[in-house]
């Protein structure tokens, strides 16, 4: 099974407060980078609806649908060179040790909204090159993990 470790769970509506009055988020948003990092899978895998409301661009545009949203990414791990841009969304983006930057890629997700009384799986995405490798399942347990349980 893939290692859990490297899926996380994110809300989207953390950048809001600086989002446009329209909903769009601002350039330099946390968010907005993020989602445009899963743009391209989400295109991979459905090249049909990248512009519905399921859609990674629907998210970049309104401040409603971030706000009940939530994402499980799978990420990899890959050396760069201090030098090299490295992706990066807030903390998680990449991590250093001795000297050496690993940058963590996403390759995965799941958009999934969670309510009181429901939890709703609107869309899974996985990278051709990352397929068939226990990714989906991992982003499934950690985002069921998140839900809150009762005490019944």
């Amino acid at each position: 099974m893939a290692d859990s470790r490297l899926v996380e769970v994110l809300r989207l509506d953390a950048d809001d407060a600086k989002a446009d009055d329209d909903g769009s988020l601002p350039e330099d948003s946390q968010t907005r980078r993020l989602l445009e990092g899963l743009a391209p899978i989400d295109t991979s895998c459905f090249p049909r609806d990248t512009t519905g409301l399921s859609g990674i661009n629907s998210l970049l545009h309104l401040k409603r649908l971030r706000r009940a949203t939530r994402v499980a990414v799978r990420w990899v791990e890959a050396p760069k060179k201090q030098d090299e841009l490295v992706y990066r969304h807030g903390g998680a983006g990449f991590t250093e040790t001795s000297g050496n930057i690993i940058e963590r890629i996403p390759v995965a997700f799941v958009l999934f909204t969670a309510g009181s009384m429901c939890f709703e799986i609107t869309k899974v995405a996985v990278s051709a090159a990352h397929r068939r490798k226990g990714y989906a399942r991992a982003m499934f347990v950690v985002s069921i993990s998140h839900l809150p349980h009762s005490a019944d």
